[in-house]
């Protein structure tokens, strides 16, 4: 019998090179591919489980945040094309605010939304989403050749587009559906959200601190304080909630150039010479007399059927020289709006719209000090924020599902997601372009023959941009204004002629005889005024001056700070002294400030910390706080400015940063203990005020506080006695369980906020300007505890005079025995208010149970779809 290795020795050499192949591939390349295939595996581990939809892998989520980043910048930037047309971008915005962020909790929670409608047979065509983009552009002067450089430059087709929108319209449209059942409110909820913002109290209360309480707790072992940790550790601190946090938040040091207003303006240093030159200039637009018109005796006789001609020489009620509208606009802004008035009375008939003579002056005998001071501080004194544009400002938040009050148009005009478009597709799925173009078109014929102000966006009676009417119009006829047919002897003037007359009056001013008939104000009554305007528009030149200069020297250094790549320290030039740089600008531009400029540093805080100082309550721009920018995307050494509500102005950079973090429990474990003893004394204080003081309260807090002290000494407590003689007795003003705060909702619509609760002054106590907080950060839970009692068998009842009870502030840091004094207006009273108020006022008090209604909604589908996190969401990142 042969040997089985005489072929193997026949052809040994191309065997030994097989074989030796074989050996390279199992120890070479084999270990490498199944360590990709494990890595593979690994990473596209199972993210969500279901049992309804199958489960969602690493994979299937990215895939989810890239469809939400496609649709999320293909709208900010349509939303960007429109603003550059000079149209309004409000909707888009607000759709981006409903679809949300890229966040991984979000799109999961939209993926179940949508897969729940699938189930339930929506389809969303592409006629729906063609309608969905026209709905949202048509009339804001967007060409389809914008739309299709926006895809190209985010790169995706317009097929693509499609897909990632019709994800997200299944759920939106699955969300609209539900959300109609939230705007319904029975007769006992809406008459319970009335009574939250009218009816009144005022309470006596005693405040009581749980933590005096802390060390009557029995020392914890070391597994409840590690269990404790556990729980709260990946929980950031936030000093109005009752849970405890043990995360380390973010922190930013700034350091900061602070212009004190008020220190800038000296009204005394403004020359003589300055004043009266003011005043020549300007006495015919602020400083004449008003003339008041006469008033007629009332006839008795009864008004005669045809009206009597007006006489040729009445004169009119109008100033004879007025300025041009530029000069105007220029010299002070319109005035705020009183208020708000009823629109139908306001309107004028149809045909009859009323329009702004070219050239309306103010009112004669407005202070110089009028709209200055506005201006300063709001339009010509807003920080000119280089940093404002560069920061990505997400739009404002949109309220819960449903929180729309019956009615609002915004609402009714909403698309249904699932209607199609009107006729066939046209040069593919995407024809935004020539439905827009249609409508447009259509829009233009049909308005065309009524082009006036009102068509050039201008509101009846505002000013024209250039303050001269539209082209120098006049008023047309019908608009009230008295037409020149209805004066006797007077032939009628054409426009033209009437347009020259115009800009005669205004070129030559008044005539002689009508300047000698002028009557001013003297100067020494009104010289106070331009002083302070002067002074205020001297400050502005000032503090823009050292703070152009200041910021020219700080960019220089961040400029340089950035060429330096390197991550050692000390190849990083030195922070120059921002002290020694503001004096050397104020040395170099001959300034004397008197101590107006200063340079201050906040340390490594938190954003709650920054909050609470002054720089903390500034704004970069209408949308951006600067608390937020340094926060999120504000860079090392990158200078930034702000202004807060009293014209305070800041320039200032990051000078350090430390990001968030998890500490060890060995590093928190003194804080771990402490927070748990101060959870556990909550229950003893609470109990201590009941049976001290809630038992005794027969008739004031006064009274029991007395009673409570003698037992205190009967007993020899000496613990019980010093707590019971730190104990004050305050009376609080009327409040309301909500309220919608200093701007009325007519404004803002919006859901109201939890009532501040402040201390009855009287005569001899602290300025009722600001009086101080009888209760510290309330929330609800106080506010249900007083407004909703409940009786012995845990039902709720109306509330009452002499109600005496328990209750907590939102955090749970104090303990207030409250007894009521006064309530206000009385219950049949508010009844009656209640029948005739408009619903829609206290509409958004609803907001929070409409939301507790949409959460257990969205928890219900979870329960039903069997879904469940294999690991926690991350997180969008916010820097």
């Amino acid at each position: 019998m042969a040997s089985p290795f005489k072929v193997f020795r026949k052809h040994q050499k191309v065997m030994l090179v097989v074989l030796g192949l074989l050996a390279m591939i199992s120890f070479v390349v084999l270990p490498i591919f199944l360590d990709m295939l494990s890595v593979a595996r690994v990473r596209d581990r199972v993210v969500v489980s279901t049992s309804e939809y199958g489960d969602l892998k690493e994979s299937g989520v990215e895939m989810l945040m890239y469809k939400r980043r496609v649709v999320s910048s293909f709208l900010q930037r349509i939303a960007q094309e429109i603003s550059m047309a000079g149209g309004n971008p409000q909707r888009i915005l607000r759709e981006i605010g409903r679809i949300g962020p890229p966040d991984e909790e979000v799109v999961v929670n939209t993926w179940l939304m949508a897969q729940q409608a699938r189930r339930l047979g929506l389809v969303i065509s592409d006629e729906a989403i063609n309608r969905y983009l026209t709905d949202m552009t048509t009339g804001q002067g967007l060409s389809a050749e914008k739309v299709y450089q926006v895809l190209e430059s985010l790169r995706i087709t317009d097929r693509q587009l499609f897909e990632c929108l019709r994800h997200e319209l299944l759920a939106l449209r699955l969300q609209d559906m539900f959300s109609v059942s939230l705007a319904a409110a029975t007769p006992g909820q809406r008459w319970q959200d009335y009574k939250r913002l009218n009816l009144k109290v005022a309470l006596e209360l005693v405040s009581i601190p749980a933590a005096d309480f802390a060390a009557e707790v029995a020392a914890p072992d070391e597994e409840t304080l590690k269990a404790f940790y556990e729980r709260y550790r990946d929980r950031p601190e936030d000093p109005t909630s009752p849970e405890p946090g043990f995360k380390i938040p973010k922190k930013v040091d700034l350091e900061y150039v602070r212009a004190d207003y008020e220190k800038l303006v000296d009204p005394d240093s403004v020359p003589e010479a300055d004043v009266v030159a003011y005043y020549e200039k300007n006495k015919d637009r602020y400083y004449r007399k008003e003339q008041l018109p006469e008033v007629e005796p009332e006839s008795t006789e009864p008004p005669s059927a045809e009206p009597e001609a007006e006489p040729a020489e009445r004169e009119s009620t109008q100033p004879e020289s007025e300025p041009t509208g530029q000069e105007a606009a220029e010299a002070e802004p319109p005035e705020p709006d009183p208020g708000p008035k009823d629109e139908a009375a306001e309107r004028p008939p149809a045909g009859q719209g009323e329009a702004a003579p070219s050239g309306q002056a103010a009112p004669e005998g407005a202070p110089p000090e009028t709209g200055t001071e506005t201006a300063e501080k709001g339009e010509s004194d807003a920080p000119q924020s280089r940093e404002a544009a560069a920061a990505e400002e997400e739009p404002a938040g949109s309220p819960e599902p449903g929180d729309v009050p019956p009615g609002d148009p915004e609402a009714e005009g909403q698309p249904e997601a699932t209607h199609g478009a009107e006729g066939g597709e046209q040069g593919g799925v995407f024809r935004l372009a020539s439905l827009a173009g249609e409508e447009q078109a259509d829009s233009t014929a049909q308005t065309g023959s009524q082009a006036g102000p009102a068509d050039q966006g201008h509101e009846p009676g505002s000013r024209s941009p250039e303050g001269s009417g539209a082209a120098g119009e006049e008023p047309p006829a019908g608009s009230g204004d008295e037409p020149p047919g209805d004066q006797p002897g007077k032939p009628e003037a054409t426009s033209a002629e009437q347009e020259m007359e115009r800009i005669v009056g205004q070129a030559v001013g008044p005539s002689k005889a009508a300047a000698e008939e002028l009557e001013y104000m003297p100067l020494e009554q009104v010289e106070g005024q331009i002083r302070n305007t002067l002074a205020r528009q001297r400050a502005q030149s000032i503090r823009q001056q050292v703070v152009d200069r200041l910021r020219d020297r700080m960019d220089a250094f961040h400029q340089k700070w950035l060429q330096v790549f390197s991550e050692d320290e000390s190849a990083k030039p030195a922070k120059p002294d921002l002290q020694a740089l503001l004096e050397e600008v104020l040395r170099d531009g001959g300034q004397s400030a008197s101590g107006a400029f200063s340079v201050r540093r906040t340390g490594l805080i938190s954003a709650l910390e920054m909050a609470r100082l002054d720089i903390g309550q500034s704004t970069v721009s209408a949308r951006l706080g600067l608390v937020e920018l340094a926060f999120r995307s504000l860079a090392v050494f990158q200078p930034a400015e702000s202004q807060d509500l009293d014209g305070n102005y800041y320039l200032c950079w990051k000078v350090a940063e430390s990001e968030e973090r998890v500490p060890e429990f060995d590093e928190v474990r003194e804080k771990v203990e402490l927070k748990w003893r101060e959870v556990q004394a909550r229950q003893l204080a609470k109990r201590w005020a009941q049976e001290r003081l809630v038992r005794r309260a027969r008739g004031t807090l006064a009274d029991a506080l007395a009673a409570a002290l003698r037992e205190a000494e009967q007993s020899g407590s000496q613990r019980d006695l010093e707590r019971v003689q730190k104990l004050v007795v305050v009376e609080t003003e009327p409040f309301t369980w909500n309220t919608y705060g200093t701007i009325d909702y007519l404004w803002n619509p919006r859901p109201p906020e939890v009532s501040q609760i402040r201390q009855r002054i009287d005569d001899q106590g602290t300025s009722p300007e600001d009086p101080p907080e009888a209760v510290v950060l309330p929330g609800d839970t106080f506010m249900k505890a007083v407004f909703e009692p409940k009786d012995e068998s845990g039902q709720v009842r109306d509330i009452q005079i002499g109600d005496v009870g328990v209750a907590f502030n939102q955090p749970q840091t104090m303990v207030y025995v409250y007894r009521v004094i006064d309530m206000s207006p009385s219950p049949e009273t508010l009844r009656k208010q209640f029948f005739v108020e408009n619903p829609d006022r206290y509409y958004y008090v609803g907001a929070q149970r409409r939301g507790e209604t949409y959460r257990a909604w969205q928890g219900q589908l979870r329960a039903a779809a069997g879904f469940r996190w294999e690991r926690p969401p991350r997180r969008a990142n916010s820097g």
